[in-house]
């Protein structure tokens, strides 16, 4: 049996707290979240998955490894514009990038899918999830891999993203509503890197706010200005090693160089300098949605796209001849069945949460 979650929990912010700074609001926000639902405590306790995931099949953990996402889940999918001013759709956080088993990322993804957003609300059966995910996953593997770039293809995607895509004057005026702060209160070196490219500095205006839920608690900064007729805006978080080189008794860092191998079509403005991922901030960079009510049809092809994706991080340092004969050699069910054990964990877990 793993330890408590409240020890678990506690473990793991102490170390945080000796990486980063952690916003103590931050962090209250994320404990309530947490105690919501079982999907928003999945997406919260990445640390205590990878205490779960211990109890796996050696089969599944002793698969190929990877650069892999980590804190993979299906609201960890979004859109963002590349040099060519195309708008892309994938992963669009890795701030837990950590070396694993390829099999880990698409449990994640699987059980993120079936869990439930609220107590006792519609779940999704695992068979059909898992399915789509792996022919996703499977099916991009073989191909070599390709960008989700959605100006001709990808006909769900892109609606997903015009129906989903503030305004930009509704997305400037809630990024004004932000907390405003003195430039002081911003690190001096985080202040620079979202002071670059924005021209004159007498008239920028720095705010601050929490994103997310696995890294809510951590410090995080906007950078807003008007420039030639319109808004520009830039974002620093603070990076700190994944929880699973914490797991693991490191402080690796991984996430420049996934940026680097993974096949995608990059934001040019997301990057890795020192402790700190700098970003554009702006209406066209924005999460997407997952639905679990969405038609049958439409919600095959988003799970399907999401284990292409996912594919597509693999491939950065994973060799696909090997990966797809591993999984051959596990049979026809182990995803559904290991999404379906991790589920039932992941909610023991939430509701040893509420209970306190």
């Amino acid at each position: 049996m793993p330890r408590p979650l409240s020890e678990s929990t506690r473990a793991y912010e102490d170390w945080l707290a000796t990486q980063v700074a952690l916003v103590p609001s931050g962090l209250r926000e994320k404990h309530e979240e947490m105690a919501t639902g079982p999907f928003p405590f999945l997406r919260a306790t990445w640390y205590r998955w990878l205490e779960r995931w211990e109890e796996e099949d050696p089969v599944l953990r002793d698969a190929p490894r990877v650069l892999a996402v980590g804190d993979l889940h299906v609201e960890n999918f979004g859109t963002w514009r590349d040099a060519h001013q195309r708008l892309v759709w994938g992963v669009n956080d890795l701030d837990e990038a950590a070396n694993l088993p390829c099999t880990q990322d698409l449990v994640r993804l699987v059980t993120s899918a079936i869990a439930p957003r609220k107590p006792g609300g519609p779940a999704l059966a695992p068979r059909p999830v898992a399915r789509a995910v792996l022919r996703g996953y499977r099916d991009r593997l073989a191909s070599g891999g390709q960008p989700f770039v959605l100006e001709e293809r990808h006909g769900r995607l892109r609606r997903l993203a015009d129906d989903n895509r503030p305004s930009a004057r509704k997305f400037w005026e809630d990024a004004e509503a932000l907390e405003p702060i003195p430039r002081r209160a911003v690190p001096a070196f985080a202040r620079e890197l979202l002071l670059e490219g924005l021209g004159p500095r007498r008239d920028v205006a720095f705010r601050t706010r929490q994103g997310g839920l696995g890294s809510r608690g951590r410090p995080r900064f906007v950078a807003i200005v008007e420039r030639a007729g319109g808004y520009l805006g830039r974002e620093v978080k603070s990076l700190v090693p994944s929880a699973a080189s914490w797991h693991a008794g490191s402080n690796d860092l991984h996430v420049a160089r996934l940026l680097a191998t993974a096949v995608r079509s990059p934001d040019p403005f997301l990057e890795v300098r020192g402790r700190w991922i700098r970003r554009r901030y702006g209406p066209d960079h924005a999460r997407l949605p997952f639905d679990p009510e969405a038609p049958r049809g439409d919600l095959r092809r988003h799970l399907r796209a999401m284990g292409a994706e996912t594919a597509n991080v693999h491939l950065g340092t994973g060799d696909a001849a090997t990966i797809l004969a591993h999984l051959d050699s596990l049979g026809n069910d182990w995803l559904e069945a290991a999404a379906a054990r991790m589920a039932e964990r992941v909610t023991e877990d939430y509701r040893a949460c509420v209970a306190g």
